[in-house]
């Protein structure tokens, strides 16, 4: 399916928030084949980081040139849960004893309760062709953030 028209967007700004917000349309593929246009709105930055319009415009625009692609194809969205489903399958498999059950150990009770059934960050990347391990772990002070921190650097690949 291909890209329908370009796309600009719409800039809005909350005054109450003090925010700039962006709006644009995107076709995702639900998980029983559908193709379904759903229109996100996502913070674009405080009017501190953006102070005129124009800027946030900008960085909407950043965020519409995989849209706007000649090549763009609608994408998959997974829930967290089924992305860490399909981590422990591909992924943590491979690991030592001991890391799975840590691993299982903090999806079970810190992430998964939190965020299990939520969508990926709007305007983020999707379901990854391949889930790869990240390639240098960042130092945290607990177990748990580690965990966490793997989860979602393999997500976002």
């Amino acid at each position: 399916m291909a890209r329908r028209r370009y796309q600009k967007g719409q800039i809005l700004f909350s005054k109450s928030r003090q925010l700039w917000l962006g709006r644009y349309r995107e076709d995702t593929i639900r998980p029983d084949g559908s193709v379904i246009r759903a229109r996100p709105q996502i913070v674009l930055g405080t009017k501190k980081e953006l102070p005129t319009q124009r800027l946030a415009a900008r960085k909407l625009d950043e965020i519409l040139s995989r849209i706007n692609d000649c090549a763009y194809q609608p994408t998959r969205i997974a829930t967290v849960a089924e992305f860490a489903a399909r981590w422990r399958e591909e992924v943590l498999a491979k690991r030592k004893p001991s890391t799975v059950r840590s691993a299982n150990s903090h999806l079970d009770s810190h992430i998964l309760p939190q965020t299990g059934e939520a969508p990926p960050r709007p305007g983020g990347p999707r379901e990854p062709t391949s889930l790869r391990q990240p390639t240098c772990w960042r130092v945290e002070k607990n177990r748990a953030e580690r965990s966490e921190h793997a989860l979602i650097n393999a997500r976002d690949r």
